[in-house]
C-alpha cells in the first residue's frame, strides 16, 4: 500500500441553509498532491461539532448522498451532503465534517472547515475600499457599509417576508486573519471602530442598512495588518436573531494620507512662491512656446476650471428631505463638506451658509466670473 497518502477536501461555505445540497469534493493524494485514483478506501463522514464532539441524533440532522445519518463515501466517488436543522437548535454551535478512513489506518483522520446552518445571512452590497485614508476629508471621512439581509434564494428580506422581526446589529473591528484586535490600552479593537451615531443601527423595513465608520487607528500601528470590519446580529439585544448569519468585509488597509507626488521639472520651477512670482517665471519662457499652443493651453485650462466650478456648485448644496409646517413643502438642503444646512424659501438654494472652514466654499471663492 502506498505511502505519504492524505485525503483531500474540497473548500464548503461556511454559511449554509437548512436543507440546501452542497457538494463534497472527497479524494485521496500522494506525497506529490495527485490524485491517487486507483487507491481502494472508502471514508466515514460525519457530522460534529466544531469542537470535534459528535451531533447527538445525525439521523435528523444530516443527509449523505441522500440518505439519512453518517455514511460511507468511497474514494474519488462524487458526495452531496445537505444539513437539516439550524445551529440555533444546537446552542448556535457551528458544525464540522469528520472524514476518517475505514481501510487504511495509517491515513489521519481530517476535517472540513467549521460552517453554521441559519435561515438568512447578512451581506455587503457595494465595494469596501482595499485602502483607506483615514485623515483624509476631516473626521467626516468615512467607509460605507450597504448591508442588506437576504433568504436561501438570495432576495432582499423585507418586512414583507420575515415579518415584523426587530433586528439590531452590532460590530467588531477584527485583523484579517479574523483575530482580535487590541489597542494599545488592551482594549477591544471595537474602541477604534466609530459608527456615525445619525444612523439606525438596525435593519429597516426594506431589508436593508447603510452605516458610515470610521477606523481611528492606521494599520501601521498594528504591524501594518489589515483590519476587517465583522457585521452580526445583536444577540444580547434579540436572541432569537441567531437563525441570521454576520457577514465580514473585505481586509482594509488604513493609512494615514496620501504620500505627496514628486512634481516634475517645470512644476517644480513654477510652482513655488507667490501667485505673481509663478507668473513672472512662467512669462520669462513663453518665447519657447508658439502662440497657437498658449491660446490652446489657456482655453483648456479655462473650460476644465469652468466644468470644476460647475460641479462644486452643484454639489454645495444636497436635497436631503423636507418640511412641512406651514401647509407648504420646503425642501432641506446640506452642504457635503461642512454639514451647513439651508432652505429653498430663498430663490437661491445654493445660499447655504458654510462653515467657515468648508473646503467646498474655500474652492468656490477661488472662482470668480470677468
Amino acid at each position: 500500500m502506498e505511502k505519504g497518502l492524505r485525503i483531500h477536501i474540497g473548500s464548503i461555505p461556511s454559511t449554509l441553509f437548512p436543507g440546501t445540497i452542497t457538494s463534497l469534493e472527497l479524494f485521496l493524494v500522494d506525497s506529490h498532491n495527485n490524485v491517487a485514483a486507483n487507491q481502494k478506501e472508502s471514508f466515514l463522514v460525519s457530522l460534529v461539532y466544531e469542537n470535534g464532539s459528535p451531533v447527538a441524533n445525525p439521523m435528523s440532522a444530516f443527509v449523505l448522498n441522500n440518505k439519512c445519518g453518517n455514511g460511507y463515501v468511497s474514494n474519488g466517488n462524487y458526495a452531496t451532503f445537505s444539513v437539516t436543522e439550524l445551529s440555533y437548535l444546537h446552542g448556535n454551535k457551528k458544525f464540522m465534517l469528520k472524514i476518517e478512513p475505514s481501510i487504511n489506518q495509517s491515513i489521519s483522520t481530517v476535517y472540513t472547515t467549521p460552517f453554521s446552518v441559519v435561515n438568512y445571512r447578512l451581506v455587503i452590497k457595494n465595494a469596501v475600499p482595499s485602502e483607506w485614508y483615514k485623515d483624509e476629508g476631516g473626521k467626516r471621512n468615512h467607509i460605507t457599509l450597504d448591508i442588506e439581509l437576504v433568504d436561501v434564494a438570495g432576495r432582499t428580506c423585507t418586512s414583507l417576508i420575515r415579518g415584523d422581526r426587530v433586528i439590531p446589529l452590532t460590530l467588531s473591528l477584527l485583523y484579517d486573519d479574523y483575530s482580535s484586535v487590541k489597542t494599545a490600552s488592551h482594549r477591544e479593537g471595537s474602541s477604534i471602530l466609530k459608527v456615525f451615531s445619525d444612523q439606525s443601527l438596525s435593519i429597516d423595513e426594506n431589508g436593508c442598512c447603510q452605516l458610515n465608520v470610521r477606523i481611528e487607528s492606521v494599520s501601521k500601528n498594528h504591524n501594518s495588518k489589515p483590519f476587517v470590519i465583522y457585521i452580526y446580529p445583536n444577540l444580547t439585544l434579540h436572541p432569537q436573531n441567531a437563525d441570521i448569519a454576520g457577514v465580514y468585509t473585505t481586509p482594509i488597509t488604513v493609512k494615514s494620507k496620501r504620500a505627496s507626488k514628486k512634481r516634475s521639472g517645470m512644476d517644480a520651477e513654477f510652482g513655488s512662491g507667490t501667485q505673481e512670482d509663478m507668473i513672472k517665471r512662467f512669462a520669462s519662457h513663453t518665447g519657447e512656446l508658439s502662440q497657437s499652443d498658449l491660446e490652446s493651453s489657456i482655453f483648456c485650462v479655462l473650460d476644465y476650471g469652468t466644468k470644476c466650478n460647475e460641479l462644486l456648485t452643484s454639489l454645495q448644496s444636497q436635497l436631503i428631505g423636507h418640511e412641512n409646517t406651514s401647509g407648504i413643502p420646503i425642501e432641506i438642503h446640506r452642504c457635503p463638506c461642512c454639514w451647513a444646512y439651508g432652505d429653498n424659501r430663498n430663490a437661491n438654494s445654493s445660499d447655504v451658509e458654510h462653515d467657515a472652514k468648508c473646503t467646498l466654499k474655500s474652492l468656490l471663492s477661488m472662482w470668480t466670473w470677468t
